[in-house]
């Protein structure tokens, strides 16, 4: 007999899930032993430690003094003198104590939440900020 397109793809996510909950249910039989296994954060994503960034960055603190207000957040980064020492087209900037690289933008959108498009050093290349 042959399966249509949505029998075999309901078949293949049966079988799929089947797998999942057979590879779930292998192990230590104590149950004391708990693995969680998450996905890095991206690079210049919001962080809280550094074991969440990608390789060769860390999770910095950054304060951005806006003169009225000072915002604090965290994100994954390194350290930094020149813009070709960032990741993915990304921009060294000094925006607290030392030269981070940041994503570049065009606008809000193109940052994380809780993160805006910012021309910090007034080079019309706005990089991704904590706002």
């Amino acid at each position: 007999m042959q399966r249509t397109f949505p029998a075999r793809l309901g078949a293949l996510i049966l079988s799929s899930s089947a797998s999942l909950l057979v590879a779930a249910s292998c192990g230590n039989s104590g149950g004391d032993d708990v693995v969680i296994v998450t996905e890095p954060l991206d690079y210049y994503e919001p962080c809280a430690a550094s074991e969440e960034c990608p390789d060769f960055t860390d999770c910095f603190v950054v304060d951005a003094d806006y003169v009225d207000v000072i915002v604090t957040d965290s994100l994954c980064s390194n350290e930094c003198t020149f813009d070709d020492e960032c990741a993915l087209g990304g921009k060294c900037v000094l925006v607290d104590v030392s030269p981070l690289c940041y994503a570049r933008c065009i606008d809000d959108l193109d940052c994380w939440e809780g993160y805006g498009c910012v021309d910090w050093d007034l080079d019309l290349d706005p990089v991704c900020l904590p706002i």
